[in-house]
């Protein structure tokens, strides 16, 4: 049965021929547990685009043609937590414009439920894609598949957004070839954590132990979507799926990919897939960077990332910048064709030159040329060998020192395993008026420091102050942190809140130059983990390298003159 004709049997998908805003609903193109897909007709922009609409089928029904309510008040709390779940996807999934990621055209919220706008894209999902080869894929398909994916992925996890829901039905195939990952399974999770039912909302073997809710001291991050990877992987070498991870933790029946599929593919291949289905989230690579190198899959970039020991001796180093804005990319592409330019032409006005009387041209000769930083050539000489001259080039003064990026590569060094949670009261501040306000989570016991970028590149210590030298992270009783007045200048601050083990021990005014030796954070940027990531024991950090840490920003704004009265 096609999902249209399904649709025929169920009332709470809208019939062919309804309109939605400026979209007239032409068939259904998909119907789960938790919405429905539509194919419907652009009638502006004459296009086809699908739009989901969020409908969990177990809390809500269908009245009046379109208006959606809920089956039981016991039901509204977890319906509404899904609904805005499904929101915050949507806004989420229309920040970013990467080709493995879906495109949000628009979304709004309408009878007490929300529609989100998506391009109509044609393909197979990856399992019918996989059903569909005579032959094993080869090694390079699959990394190139696999590639695309985890690149999505870290889109994601860079605005500590997890999927939680990687699985063959949820990758895309188009016809182009190009993956295209699907639901972020968001709304899922929350309403399963919110009934416990949570079994039938995950997919076995594709969902990690941390996801089923009995480990409260197992929690999801980065390493929750690469064990999902790993297991389409898994199916793609092997030809099935894994067992369910629940009953690993008990008894680890799964065969090895490197069995299974040994000679199909490269042992090292085989080997990354093995060691990210680890049952326990602490003996999985916990980054997709982490995950990429084990796989092989060769990661471009301009130049490596300093070390943390080069930060911690030297200060803030000169970094690798960040992308640059289109804006900011059109000023340095000036600046470089300026350059050209200028050398082009004075290369030109050389060569046009007439030759001097003096110092006609001849052949050059075969005697040793003279050392390049030696004494300037006097008209005897250069009448002898006239040779040019080349100058010892002076090196280009430093790039601006970037406080930003120093704080952003110390938060990615965080334990993955050492939560840490940060809101500010306000993040828009006026200088001079308003003061920053901030509450600090943490689920391990251990000292608190605030780190602070300004806009101009100076790195300072907001936490602790002078009165305090040291502070204690509980567990259970977050730190409130107040009365640190905006000194501006105006422009984005990033606020960095580390646990650590032990006290940093920083200055409490600036911690620029020698203070960073003593920034007690051992583990290099570049350096990988060897084994799994630091255990640290429930409820404190022993682990003396091990610290946790979240990242924040908020505006500094200047306070806007009162206008005029009139008759002044």
């Amino acid at each position: 049965m096609t999902a249209t004709a399904a649709a025929a049997h169920d009332p709470n998908v809208l019939p062919a021929g309804c309109r939605l805003k400026e979209y007239v609903i032409e068939s259904t193109l998909g119907h789960g547990g938790f919405g429905i897909v539509y194919l419907a007709r652009d009638e502006q922009l004459y296009r086809q685009v699908a739009i989901k609409e969020f409908m969990p089928g177990a809390l809500a029904t269908r009245r009046n043609g379109f208006s959606v309510v809920v089956k039981s008040e016991r039901h509204r709390a977890t319906f509404e937590a899904g609904l805005r779940s499904f929101v915050n996807e949507a806004r989420l999934l229309a920040q970013f414009d990467h080709p493995a990621l879906v495109k949000v055209y628009r979304f709004w919220e309408e009878n007490y439920t929300a529609y989100m706008v998506m391009p109509y894209y044609r393909g197979q999902t990856l399992s019918e894609w996989l059903r569909a080869q005579r032959d094993p894929v080869p090694e390079a398909t699959l990394l190139r598949i696999v590639g695309a994916v985890l690149e999505a992925l870290e889109c994601l996890h860079a605005e500590n957004v997890f999927h939680r829901d990687v699985a063959p039905d949820n990758i895309l195939m188009l016809e182009g070839g190009q993956p295209l990952l699907l639901d972020l399974g968001a709304a899922r999770q929350i309403i399963g954590d919110m009934t416990q039912a949570l079994t039938v909302f995950l997919k076995p073997g594709y969902a990690p132990v941390e996801q089923y809710g009995e480990f409260p001291s197992m929690r999801q991050g980065p390493w929750t979507d690469i064990y999902a990877v790993a297991a389409v992987m898994y199916l793609a070498v092997t030809g099935k799926a894994p067992v369910p991870s629940v009953g690993r933790m008990f008894r680890d029946e799964l065969r090895p990919s490197r069995y299974l599929a040994e000679g199909k593919y490269s042992p090292r291949f085989l080997s990354a897939i093995d060691s990210a289905l680890a049952p326990r989230p602490e003996d999985r690579v916990a980054s997709v960077a982490e995950f990429r190198r084990a796989l092989g899959i060769v990661q471009t970039a301009p130049r490596p990332p300093p070390t943390l020991r080069q930060v911690l001796l030297h200060g803030i180093p000169v970094l690798t910048p960040r992308a640059a804005s289109p804006r900011k990319g059109m000023r340095l592409a000036i600046r470089a064709f300026a350059t050209v330019l200028l050398g082009g032409a004075a290369l030109v006005s050389w060569l046009m030159r007439p030759p001097s009387v003096a110092s006609p041209v001849r052949p050059i000769p075969t005697a040793p040329v003279a050392s390049a930083t030696g004494p300037a050539p006097t008209a005897e000489n250069e009448a002898r060998a006239p040779v040019a001259t080349v100058q010892a080039l002076t090196p280009p003064p430093a790039a601006v020192p970037d406080a930003a990026q120093v704080l952003q590569q110390i938060f990615e060094r965080r334990s993955a395993l050492i939560g840490v949670e940060a809101k500010a009261s306000k993040t828009r501040l006026v200088i001079g008026r308003d003061a920053l306000q901030l509450t600090v989570n943490s689920d391990g016991s251990g000292y608190l420091t605030v780190l602070m970028a300004k806009p101009a590149g100076e790195l300072l210590q907001i936490f602790p102050d002078q009165k305090q030298r040291e502070f204690r992270m509980d567990p259970i009783f977050p730190a409130r942190l107040s009365n640190m007045v905006a000194k501006g200048p105006p422009g984005v601050d990033q606020i960095l809140c580390i646990v650590s083990a032990k006290p940093l021990g920083l200055a409490t005014e600036s911690v620029a130059g020698e203070n960073f030796s003593r920034l007690n954070l051992s583990r290099t940027a570049t350096e990988p983990e060897v084994g799994p990531p630091s255990r640290c024991a429930s409820g404190a950090i022993d682990c003396e390298a091990a610290f946790g840490a979240t990242l924040l920003e908020i505006s500094e704004i200047e306070r806007r003159p009162a206008p005029d009265r009139p008759g002044r």
